[in-house]
């Protein structure tokens, strides 16, 4: 049985909480300090860590993952440098995930454009249910029936944004987010999937 963590922990203590056999990582921003602190942390446990970029295919434990993003060595303009997140489609048997990261709405229309599988029962909303993403055209493609966000208590941006919740429930997604419903698991056996929230 396949299981999904959502929380909005930092991703460094991640590393600790849960038993990760691999780190699966894109494009390495120059600079970027949580980043490092990652690769850090992966390193001091002994966590091997994967590039993954555009067009590979891994088959992992009977799980059929496609990378959709990023092109490794291509970094884009600073001001959407979140279209260089990892975007990983999961599929096992009849059920499928899209994780996308942060990206914005260049970079779905770019992934509904394509020929790569971005249909899911399961979308983990980019880029903490930001107006930069999640736009109808890319939900209509999608047809997710769960959106998972992952947001901050009390965060200053006020995420998720209304308009973003509005358009997930238009597209008929069930909505779970972390700041309002704490740790969310998801679990599937490929036919069926089940929700837990862990409320704060």
């Amino acid at each position: 049985m396949g299981q999904c963590h959502l929380e909005h922990n930092d991703p460094v203590s991640a590393l600790e909480s849960f038993r990760v056999g691999e780190l699966w990582v894109g494009n390495d921003p120059p600079g970027d300090r949580l980043l490092l602190a990652i690769l850090e942390r992966a390193a001091e446990r002994g966590v091997p860590v994967r590039h993954l970029e555009r067009g590979q295919r891994i088959q992992w434990d009977g799980v059929d993952v496609r990378v959709l993003n990023p092109r490794l060595g291509e970094q884009p303009l600073s001001r959407v440098s979140n279209n260089a997140s990892l975007v990983l489609h999961l599929a096992w048997g009849r059920r499928a995930f899209l994780l996308t990261g942060d990206i914005h709405h260049e970079m779905e229309r770019e992934l509904v454009a394509g020929s790569d599988p971005v249909q899911a029962d399961v979308l983990k909303v980019a880029h903490h249910g930001s107006l930069t993403s999640s736009t109808p055209a890319f939900l209509a493609r999608v047809r997710p029936r769960v959106a998972l966000i992952s947001c901050g208590v009390g965060n200053r941006y006020g995420l998720p944004d209304a308009t973003v919740l509005d358009q997930l429930e238009a597209a008929g997604a069930r909505v779970y987010r972390t700041d309002r419903d704490g740790m969310l698991s998801v679990w599937t056996d490929g036919e069926d999937l089940w929700f837990r929230k862990v409320l704060y």
